[in-house]
């Protein structure tokens, strides 16, 4: 899978202080954070509705990939919790938001954590691997799962969206600290 060089891109957009982004994203951040948010509601139907294949089938192979796609699912989660983070952020900022709304300081609380993005992306490549493995131990047949197929189909989808709304995240940061 393609994911391990996305995850890559990501540790290196995440972790590095000054870099240069290929190609700005042309979309805001906001379409970027709801495509996000549409991808993991994919990813959710299309791993509910695999579990339920795979336990009516009883297949055990079925079942490991799919603990393997929620790991990976749990990881994507808890980074667009971190985007979402940042668009309070950037709404603050923009005086769209004030940091004294109910909830916006708590939310905004874990962009102060500088190794979180590291840690998520380590995590999401360590459950992109172990799900790589999974896919090896499947059968011909469970590889042949429409519904498995779904859900290969919708983490590629997220894997997609990461990669420009990091950009995006970047150059809103980085319009903050110019400001700043």
């Amino acid at each position: 899978m393609t994911a391990a060089l996305v995850c890559s891109i990501l540790m290196v957009y995440t972790s590095i202080e000054a870099f240069t982004i290929p190609a700005a994203p042309t979309q805001s951040y906001d379409v970027l954070l709801d495509e996000l948010i549409a991808a993991e509601n994919s990813r959710k139907t299309a791993i509910k509705k695999a579990k339920e294949e795979a336990a009516k089938k009883k297949s055990d192979g079925m079942s490991k990939f799919l603990e393997a796609a929620g790991e990976v699912d749990e990881s994507l989660v808890k980074l667009r919790i971190y985007f979402d983070a940042g668009k309070a952020a950037f709404d603050v900022n923009k005086g769209k938001l004030s940091i004294q709304e109910e909830g916006v300081a708590a939310k905004t609380q874990l962009l102060q954590d500088q190794n979180y993005v590291p840690n998520q992306m380590a995590r999401l490549a360590a459950s992109l691997t172990t799900l790589e493995a999974r896919m090896n131990d499947l059968t011909p047949d469970e590889c042949n799962s429409s519904k498995l197929r779904e859900v290969v189909t919708a983490l590629r989808q997220s894997e997609q969206v990461l990669v420009p709304i990091t950009s995006k995240f970047r150059i809103e940061c980085d319009k903050i600290k110019g400001a700043g």
